[in-house]
């Protein structure tokens, strides 16, 4: 998903690809491959059946996944002043009645034609998926403010350490540990993180890359010149109406522009 993530944040974000960016995506992308093709175990290799059909749902999701998280980006470009977080949990809070709504629809058709029976979680599940409820609710939440904070890309590189965190929690919790080609993939995946780490720090702090505070000031240096550009104008004004009134233009009243300086 990093590579679609990276594409589509060129092409709609306008973001500058670099060479470290796309060895970051190929390094990142050759670790996923090692970690997802080598299976732990025998059993863990036939476990799931893997099917064309599968893999085009795979590769969908993930395109769609990532053209979301940029398309949200290019929506706060145009509010960038608005509070992150309440924003991210507003937005979940959308997507969870959204899914409320429809998302349950295909579940009775399905289990009306067998295709995929519906089994109430039992009393030993229920805890278990209330924890996942939760956490993947969180999830949601941080990610979103992280792709306000930083970049899609990433982010979505970033959540890419979730395999080796996983495979992290099988040892400690069940005892599997991973071959060793599923290591070399971990590596990879942390070095590709590191290395856009990298290239995020270096363009940060490049000329004409400065923080939100420059923004503002710019912003209100304008502000001062525009206020500055209005007031000459009301001067002007103000003049040429006093000497249109036949007045001597050297006894123009001192009130006239101290008014208006004090106004600024």
């Amino acid at each position: 998903m990093n590579a679609w993530a990276f594409m589509f944040s060129v092409w709609i974000l306008k973001e500058k690809a670099t060479w470290v960016k796309v060895a970051a995506v190929v390094v990142c992308l050759v670790g996923v491959v090692l970690v997802s093709v080598y299976k732990r175990t025998e059993h863990e290799a036939h476990e799931v059946k893997e099917t064309v059909a599968g893999y085009i749902f795979t590769l969908v999701s993930t395109v769609c996944y990532a053209l979301y998280e940029v398309m949200y980006k290019k929506a706060l470009q145009s509010r960038p002043h608005m509070d992150s977080v309440r924003w991210a949990m507003l937005f979940c809070g959308l997507i969870g009645v959204g899914n409320f709504l429809t998302v349950w629809i295909p579940i009775p058709i399905l289990h009306a034609t067998g295709h995929e029976v519906f089994h109430a979680p039992s009393a030993e599940q229920t805890p278990t998926l209330a924890i996942i409820v939760v956490l993947e609710g969180t999830y949601n939440c941080v990610l979103l403010v992280g792709i306000q904070l930083v970049t899609p890309f990433f982010m979505t590189v970033g959540t890419v350490l979730t395999l080796p965190g996983s495979i992290a929690a099988d040892v400690w919790l069940h005892g599997e540990y991973p071959p060793f080609m599923q290591i070399i993939g971990i590596m990879f995946i942390a070095v590709g993180f590191l290395v856009l780490l990298y290239a995020e720090f270096k363009h940060a702090g490049e000329p004409g890359n400065g923080s939100s505070d420059d923004s503002s000031d710019d912003e209100e240096e304008e502000d001062k010149q525009r206020r500055s550009s209005g007031s000459q104008v009301r001067h002007s004004s103000q003049y040429a109406a006093f000497v249109d009134s036949g007045a001597d233009p050297l006894a123009l009243p001192v009130g006239i522009v101290t008014q208006d300086d004090a106004a600024q």
